[in-house]
């Protein structure tokens, strides 16, 4: 600004204060008009997620109340078949016809019938109407069903595919590539679904899991051998005082068969008579797996 009174000759054609005639309010202005953008903005998208989570919701909605719609329309229409198979038993004849009924009960019940009938056509009339406006709804929106749930790790993914599983078994929808890529929704958790990064991890994580399975069971049969061998040893370690007397009985005497007896006393106490077959069968049992009574 000016040194004093009006001379505002000094600031160069540019003042900062507001009061000079050179004032220009332009890096304050751009400044604010950059904040303002940048609120239009957040406001832009907070009204993009609400808009489109209402989307998301009334997809949900629709397509559950069209399905619920066809069921019951559907339900209606069964009832309403048998329904009219029961009338025309009535009116022409079955097994349990009574034919003692005289012509005006007859005609009465006709009348009856023919109402009750005509009722149910119309019933099922409406039925079928509702039955195929349900359907087309279904028809209409299913693709936002599947667009919505497609990627998705949550019960979204079964539910939708198991009511277009309903649909296309029934014959009344056929996928249509031009309103989507998949006529399912993919499992977010699925490989096809994955990156080549993240299948490449789902790989990795699978393999170090079969290989602690490995481990474990390596562990398991390892503990399990050793109880065997352990188990053997002292089997072994029983037999070895009966190998030992077959031995004995072998080297000190001649001619004993295996038939022939020997006395087995505990002190002065004849215990048991045990032929020497028993002692022989404890050392060829040793024998035969290498024990250190064998050769």
């Amino acid at each position: 600004g000016g040194y004093h009174s009006n001379d505002w000759s000094q600031c160069g054609g540019s003042c900062p204060m507001p009061m000079s005639p050179h004032y220009k309010p332009v890096a304050r202005a751009a400044g604010k008009a950059k904040i303002e953008r940048l609120r239009t903005a957040l406001a832009e998208r907070d009204a993009t997620i609400e808009r489109l989570t209402k989307e998301r919701d009334e997809v949900l909605a629709n397509h559950q109340w069209a399905q619920d719609r066809l069921d019951d329309a559907e339900a209606r229409a069964i009832a309403a078949e048998e329904e009219v198979e029961l009338l025309k038993a009535a009116i022409f004849g079955a097994p349990n016809y009574d034919a003692d009924l005289t012509t005006g009960c007859f005609v009465e019940m006709a009348r009856s019938v023919e109402a009750a009938r005509q009722g149910a056509l119309d019933r099922a009339t409406a039925a079928e109407r509702e039955r195929d406006e349900a359907r087309q709804i279904v028809r209409d929106i299913y693709w936002m069903a599947i667009r919505y749930a497609d990627g998705r790790q949550t019960y979204a993914v079964g539910m939708v595919n198991d009511a277009l599983d309903k649909a296309y078994g029934g014959g009344w929808l056929e996928h249509h590539g031009s309103v989507g890529d998949y006529a399912y929704a993919r499992d977010g958790a699925s490989p096809e679904y994955l990156t080549a990064e993240a299948r490449q991890k789902l790989a990795e994580a699978q393999r170090d899991e079969l290989a602690a399975k490995l481990r474990a069971a390596e562990a398991a049969l390892k503990h399990e051998r050793d109880e065997a061998r352990a188990e053997v040893e002292r089997k072994d370690a029983a037999l070895a005082p009966f190998a030992d007397m077959a031995d004995y009985i072998d080297a000190e005497t001649e001619g004993v068969s295996d038939a022939d007896e020997v006395d087995v006393m505990f002190h002065d106490f004849l215990f048991a008579h045990w032929p020497v077959s028993h002692f022989r069968s404890a050392r060829a049992a040793l024998t035969a797996k290498g024990g250190e009574n064998g050769g």
